[in-house]
């Protein structure tokens, strides 16, 4: 407890997220394999005798911010902080009590793994907890008021899984049928396959500016093949896509990448291995033509990343693709035979990586 009043101190970990396969589906309403990572951020509240402030530091990136909790104030910039504490005042949520916050964490930022998303997961589920009147917010509305904050209040162009991913946790399949901002169908899928590195292939990224482009294209080349029909990529398929040998297939590689990544995912959950020995020859292809296709088709690779994956396979990696929007960012690779093997070698070369697994979804504790 806080000298200041009878309130508890709060903590909330969120973690990121693994993309396994479907990479730049969810919003455009397709279908993703996706889940909670071990590396996540951490928000600690403790009681100050302030009232109505909210003193927040972020460790990671040495900011300070005072926030009234009495008035919605439009935020500046990408605040999904504001954003945050104007969704949960919008539901009807009142904060009397001061708190001094603190972020923190291990989970990468700006590296293709969900770091906003997870704060914004977070950030929503303290909020509840440190209201007048505390919030018991369930995974999945938990999961919808974060991407609200920090996608539909900022008209941003990304998906729902990150959020849906770090607030459930576990392995999902999640499938969005055409409603990329509405909760989507989801299947847990087990069991659960291990072995993973996170690499950091060195290189910085523009998570808008990529989905922005991928997604307006996806969509122009469906319209202009599909003229009239309303957009719904799942209801076709690579067949119905000009002869790959035509010059004009060219036109539409990034909606032909999108539907061959779909099939990839469909086939990935209809075939899922009933015992954790199958992994190490199931899911090597897979992971390997999903980088194939982001690469050559949705053009998310870079030759950067390329060659760095190139070098974790040379060193005993089963398989390995480029993870989040991509452009720059970090690498999944999946080594579970020859994960020391690899590790040796990334250490050699002086390149950062974590091993990673699966994990559970966002967690409050008081104290």
């Amino acid at each position: 407890m806080n000298q200041y009043c009878s309130k508890p101190v709060f903590s909330v970990k969120a973690p990121g997220r693994i993309c396994l396969l479907g990479e730049h589906q969810d919003y455009l309403g397709l279908e993703v394999i996706s889940g909670a990572m071990n590396l996540c951020v951490q928000l600690t509240a403790e009681p100050s005798d302030q009232k109505r402030k909210l003193h927040v530091q972020l460790q990671n990136t040495g900011e300070n911010l005072i926030m009234d909790t009495s008035e919605y104030l439009e935020p500046d910039g990408r605040n999904y902080l504001q954003s945050g504490l104007n969704v949960m005042l919008s539901k009807g949520c009142r904060f009397t009590s001061g708190y001094n916050i603190t972020v923190s964490g291990d989970l990468p930022i700006g590296k293709g793994v969900s770091s906003s998303s997870a704060l914004c997961v977070g950030w929503i589920k303290l909020l509840a907890a440190i209201a007048d009147k505390t919030i018991d917010l369930d995974p999945l509305l938990t999961a919808q008021l974060a991407f609200e904050s920090e996608v539909v209040r900022f008209g941003e162009p990304g998906g729902m899984q990150d959020h849906i991913a770090s607030a459930i946790g576990g392995l999902l399949h999640l499938n969005f049928r055409n409603t990329p901002d509405q909760l989507p169908e989801i299947k847990h899928l087990n069991p659960i396959p291990a072995g993973f590195l996170l690499v950091d292939s060195g290189s910085s990224k523009d998570t808008l500016g990529m989905i922005s482009r991928i997604r307006n294209t996806v969509h122009h080349q469906y319209k202009s093949l599909f003229p009239g029909n309303t957009f719904d990529p799942g209801e076709i398929r690579v067949s119905d896509l000009p002869n790959p040998e035509t010059d004009s297939a060219v036109e539409f590689k990034e909606l032909r990448g999108t539907l061959e990544n779909l099939a990839l995912t469909r086939k990935t959950v209809s075939s899922w291995p009933v015992k954790s020995d199958e992994f190490h020859k199931f899911l090597p292809p897979l992971i390997n033509t999903h980088h194939q296709i982001l690469s050559s088709c949705i053009g998310s690779s870079t030759p950067a990343i390329d060659k760095c994956i190139g070098k974790c396979l040379d060193a005993g990696a089963s398989a390995g693709k480029v993870i989040g929007s991509g452009g720059g960012g970090c690498i999944l690779v999946y080594a579970p035979k020859n994960t020391d093997r690899v590790c040796r070698n990334l250490n050699r070369d002086g390149i950062t990586y974590r091993k990673v697994h699966f994990s559970s979804g966002v967690s409050l504790r008081s104290h």
